[in-house]
């Protein structure tokens, strides 16, 4: 024969006990600070700390960049550094 169920016993001191917090929760990093994590573990250029060294690949249309090789060629200037200070212009 099957023992009946026993009830669960009610202790008061249970109920008298304070709900827990919930944990506080940070506020989310802003785009400038997660910009500000990721650029300070690109690596510089020698002697230059000041500095983050990128790889970038750009495709540009063809008479966009023949315009902007005869520009380097006119200033004699690298090409890198021409579109180098255009973005730095750009981002200004």
């Amino acid at each position: 024969m099957a023992r009946p169920r026993r009830e669960p016993n009610f202790d008061e001191r249970q109920a008298a006990l304070p709900l827990a917090k919930a944990p506080a929760r940070r506020a989310p990093p802003t785009p400038e600070a997660i910009a500000k994590t990721v650029t300070d573990r690109d690596p510089s250029p020698v002697g230059q700390p000041e500095l983050a060294a990128i790889t970038l690949r750009l495709a540009l249309p063809r008479a966009v960049l023949e315009r902007l090789r005869a520009r380097a060629i006119r200033e004699t200037r690298k090409l890198e550094a021409l579109i180098r200070e255009i973005l730095e212009g750009a981002a200004k």
